[in-house]
């Protein structure tokens, strides 16, 4: 789920988790 797209915002990906869900 994390996005490949921006590994080095680790944190940023979690909340870009619920984007993805949605």
């Amino acid at each position: 789920p994390f996005n490949l797209q921006e590994p080095q915002g680790s944190a940023q990906s979690l909340g870009n988790l619920t984007n993805n869900e949605q």
